[in-house]
């Protein structure tokens, strides 16, 4: 899993770690099924379906990843299936979100946001049942609240695509503010996300919301340090000018409002 994660370095080579992981899973998938009939005999069998499950879900998400999307989208079904027969949502209740989150963003990409939007209320099926077990595990509540964020992340989308502006806000707005709490964002795509919502709430005449956002926005730019903010010198100019528009187009939105 670590080097399937691992960040792309050679941009003429894109794949090449996640080439790299994928023979890992194969590598496994073969050992796994050379090993089958011996390990029913010993009574093994549901440990060899758990394993098996990992290895599908993995191979799965690799192959999305990696732009092979029909293959893809048949693997994760596969391993959701898997899954659930070989130890349901307790047991693989974050590769299940993985999986089903992955499956959302597959039909939104392909413009069936209605699909798209009933494997997102699945996901959120799934996040529920596990709040209410109450789990005290923090690392893996923290893995699951990572995956929610996602799945919200994803609503906004497929809500702003089903024509629900009003859905779409709500959504967004919960992003941004659990990806804030979390601390694992970019900071600048925080910003940019912010101001648009700002936009969107200025379109609707909430004025302190809009004023909200922009606030916040210029909070987090704030918090980036220098050394990361020259490297990123021309995205930083172009978040400093969407906050002076933003701030800007507020001001003489209410000034026209008043007069």
């Amino acid at each position: 899993e670590e080097l399937h994660r691992r960040e792309e370095e050679d941009e003429t080579a894109p794949f090449k770690h996640k080439y790299a992981a994928r023979d890992l899973l194969k590598g496994l998938t073969l050992q796994l099924t050379a090993c089958k009939a011996e390990a029913e005999k010993l009574g093994l069998g549901a440990a060899w379906e758990e394993g098996m499950a990992g290895v599908e879900h993995q191979m799965g998400v690799n192959l999305v990843e990696t732009e092979e999307i029909s293959a893809g989208e048949k693997q994760l079904n596969l391993a959701i299936k898997r899954m659930k027969g070989a130890g349901g949502s307790a047991k693989f209740v974050c590769q299940i979100l993985d999986s089903t989150n992955h499956l959302g963003l597959i039909w939104s990409q392909r413009g069936e946001h209605k699909k798209a939007e009933a494997f997102l209320i699945d996901a959120t099926a799934q996040y529920d049942e596990f709040i209410k077990a109450k789990n005290d595990s923090k690392e893996l509540v923290a893995r699951v609240e990572a995956l929610r964020t996602t799945t919200l992340f994803l609503f906004a989308q497929v809500y702003q695509h089903l024509g629900h502006p009003d859905m779409s806000a709500k959504y967004c707005q919960i992003t941004l503010n659990r990806s804030l709490q979390g601390g694992l964002f970019d900071a600048l795509d925080w910003t940019k996300n912010a101001v648009q919502l700002s936009g969107y709430y200025l379109s609707q005449g909430r004025y302190r919301d809009c004023a909200t956002c922009l606030a916040g926005a210029e909070e987090v730019v704030a918090r980036i340090p220098a050394e990361d903010a020259e490297e990123n010198n021309v995205r930083m100019s172009e978040t400093s000018s969407n906050l002076a528009w933003g701030w800007g187009k507020l001001h003489t939105t209410r000034l026209d409002n008043a007069a």
